[in-house]
């Protein structure tokens, strides 16, 4: 049989996401309406609004669900090289694709080094902006525990290298053997819908926020995202 606990489930991946899905935010007009009384009695505005998956009128542990794994469904490169008179150019592209996690820019009101931003910064729901995707800085405007899971594939310009081998006549009157100059840079760009810095970057917890009472990892970004580089060199050979 299944194992709540630890996240076990027969037929799936060691590592799901099991959680609820959000639909939006409350905001002012529906509480004011009452749409919130048979579906999230406690919500008040600012509040994470999660979907009612079994219809029951109510939400509770029996709305959440599988919503992905952990681990990537499969990872890839691909390694190209052109060379044309001398010039050489190298790429590698990186992909990691199928996975999903929490968010802890989203599930802390922080930004990626735990730090708190202004509301106008990050976007998150105020009365001046009712915004319909962040929901307030409310301690309680989560109250359910959601684990605000994102799909955290990618695809990363990872290494790209151009680089000039000097003809052998110039080479001889330099009196060397070879003369090379390339330029390379090293993970240029990530195409991925993730929200914040890296969707690669560890989440590293930090006492009781490492994970809440619904088993949702909700711990801070504790480090630096891939740094971009660029580099230029000359080899010589003598």
């Amino acid at each position: 049989m299944d194992d709540l606990g630890n996240r076990w489930f027969i037929g799936e991946p060691i590592g799901v996401v099991y959680d609820y899905d959000m639909v939006g935010i409350w905001q002012e007009s529906e509480i004011a309406n009452g749409d919130h009384l048979n579906w999230d009695p406690q919500a008040a505005v600012g509040d994470v609004k999660l979907a009612d998956r079994n219809g029951d009128g109510k939400i509770d542990n029996n709305d959440r669900h599988i919503k992905g794994q952990t681990a990537p469904k499969w990872t890839g490169g691909l390694t190209n090289t052109i060379s044309w008179k001398g010039i050489t150019l190298n790429i590698f592209i990186q992909t990691v694709q199928g996975l999903r996690k929490s968010n802890s820019l989203l599930s802390t009101a922080g930004d990626e080094m735990g730090r708190r931003n202004i509301t106008t910064e990050v976007g998150y729901w105020t009365a001046q902006n009712q915004s319909n995707e962040f929901r307030s800085l409310s301690k309680t405007s989560n109250r359910h525990g959601y684990g605000f899971d994102q799909n955290a594939s990618y695809t990363r310009l990872k290494d790209v290298t151009l680089s000039y081998n000097f003809p052998a006549s110039i080479c001889q009157k330099l009196k060397i053997s070879d003369l090379m100059i390339y330029f390379s840079g090293r993970n240029l760009y990530t195409w991925t819908n993730w929200t914040g810095w890296d969707p690669e970057a560890r989440q590293i917890g930090r006492g009781s926020e490492a994970i809440n009472e619904f088993g949702n990892s909700v711990s801070w970004e504790d480090n630096y995202p891939m740094t971009k580089s660029f580099t230029i060199g000359l080899n010589i050979t003598f």
